[in-house]
């Protein structure tokens, strides 16, 4: 889809490669509700909405700013983040980010998520019923391969250099991928295969995919680099936040503590407090506005020594402007689930999704050392970072 106003020839493409949705849910943006005049365009576009009753479908628009639309959009921005970290990790012409952002995309269908919905599947197996992350994960995006040429003559070698670019399901035979080949343009190839070791070391080989890159730098141009990755912005960037160390590696003294009597209204602890609260899937973070209050204005709940007896009830805001009514005990427990002793927000580790190695990371000739005559190797995980998913549906 070109433009917006493709999008009633996106829908109708849906509707033939994977069926007709019970409903569809957009964000009531113009070309959503736009209704067609019932007359035959020059463009072939109709109305989105009269394509949906035609197909026996219905609309749902969200309305502006709800979380549903906010989740939809985590997901779009880590896509776009992960063929970010692909272009610059493998060295890919800007000019390739179509395909880049389309490996990813498939990439985040085919693996697991903490969806209930999802029944154990990932959703590409709901949608289709096709399960094929291994054929996804064997090759990674720009990774060299060689694929058949039809139109090879003597003496062009048959089997030429590609990078592969990911799968594609409209052309060719089942598990099709698509091929950068040496003059820049890009083919479907579904005989294809990786380079075997010999080909990897062999220097004649090395010299020729070196000189393969440099035929393509000139015709797509140079690699996306790290520094032009930041200035596309925060949505295709992964943050890097600082790294740190403990102050003090003396072990902390057992200390007991003994939890004061919370007081019922006077010098209440939960209000202004900020707590992190899952909605539609994502965590979102919220302000304890005030108590919960009866129709005379008394304070609903009870207050207690032990958090988990704490009935008190509370109106916890978000940026958003909803509201949602959570009692002490639940507070108490999101805040200990996101702070550490000294009070700083935490993150909680979902999984690990990607990793990348700077100029500090061991080469071969540096992997071992001899000394007194005994060889062995360094352990070291100087100069590598890895890229891990937070619980909130972000990455770092």
């Amino acid at each position: 889809m070109r433009k917006e106003a493709h999008g009633p020839l996106a829908l109708e493409h849906l509707f033939k490669t994977v069926g007709v949705p019970d409903k569809v849910v957009g964000d009531d943006s113009q070309m959503q509700t736009r209704e067609s005049s019932g007359r035959r365009h020059i463009t072939h576009l109709d109305g989105f909405k009269r394509k949906l009753r035609e197909a026996g479908s219905s609309f749902q628009a969200l309305e502006g700013h709800s979380q549903w639309g906010n989740a939809a959009e985590t997901r779009v921005r880590e896509a776009k983040r992960r063929s970010g970290r692909m272009m610059a990790r493998a060295g890919v012409s800007p000019k390739l980010w179509d395909h880049a952002l389309e490996h990813s995309r498939r990439l985040e269908s085919a693996v697991a998520k903490d969806i209930y919905k999802l029944n154990g599947q990932v959703p590409e197996t709901m949608l289709s019923g096709d399960t094929y992350i291994s054929t996804i994960c064997q090759y990674g995006f720009y990774d060299w391969v060689k694929y058949r040429d039809p139109n090879a003559k003597y003496p062009d070698d048959e089997m030429p250099y590609g990078r592969y670019l990911g799968l594609i399901d409209d052309v060719g035979a089942a598990h099709s991928a698509k091929i950068l080949q040496k003059n820049g343009k890009v083919v479907v190839r579904s005989t294809f295969r990786g380079l075997e070791d010999k080909e990897v070391h062999d220097p004649v080989q090395i010299k020729a995919r070196e000189a393969w890159d440099e035929n393509v730098k000139g015709l797509l141009g140079a690699a996306l680099t790290e520094e032009e990755l930041k200035k596309l912005g925060s949505e295709w960037n992964t943050p890097v936040y600082e790294s740190y160390a403990d102050n003090s590696t003396e072990p902390l003294p057992d200390v007991v503590e003994e939890l004061p009597a919370t007081p019922d209204l006077a010098n209440d602890v939960y209000l202004g407090a900020h707590v992190s609260i899952p909605r539609g899937g994502v965590p979102s973070h919220g302000k304890v506005k005030r108590r919960v209050t009866d129709s005379d204005g008394n304070p609903l709940g009870r207050a207690s020594e032990l958090p988990t007896l704490d009935s008190r009830r509370y109106v916890v805001e978000f940026p958003d402007g909803d509201e949602m009514e959570l009692t002490a005990n639940v507070i108490a427990e999101r805040m200990c689930a996101s702070v550490d002793q000294v009070g700083n927000d935490l993150l909680l580790l979902d999984a690990f999704v990607d990793y990348r190695k700077t100029g500090d990371a061991l080469t071969l000739e540096d992997q071992f050392i001899s000394e007194n005559g005994v060889t062995y190797a360094r352990r070291s995980t100087i100069g590598w970072e890895i890229c891990v998913k937070w619980t909130n549906g972000s990455t770092s």
